[in-house]
């Protein structure tokens, strides 16, 4: 199942302002926080460092792949999962509404 793209951009842009996040700590930004630190700290470490590299460094998958000597299936694989558990997580904690009626 793939998630809407309208809610993939919006979690990854998240993603990408994740320290700002941090600063600002408004009701929704720690809605967001506690979806991604959740799902982060449940991660292995290589996927942990795929989310700090692809999205946190803006590296290129590329980048992330040859640095963690990943196929390019693998970090796709991987990329997936982790955005829909972040989808999950985010839905639960009211910071994102990812299916409409």
């Amino acid at each position: 199942m793939l998630l809407p793209r309208a809610a993939v951009d919006k979690i990854i842009l998240k993603l990408h302002a994740i320290e700002e996040l941090r600063m600002r700590s408004t009701p929704a930004d720690r809605r967001w926080l506690m979806a991604v630190d959740s799902v982060i700290n449940g991660l292995n470490p290589e996927m942990q460092r795929l989310v700090s590299m692809h999205f946190i460094e803006n590296k290129t998958g590329l980048e992330v792949m040859e640095e963690l000597c990943i196929e390019r299936s693998t970090f796709y694989v991987w990329r997936e999962q982790i955005l829909m558990q972040l989808a999950v997580a985010a839905a639960e904690s009211g910071a994102l509404q990812v299916f409409y009626d």
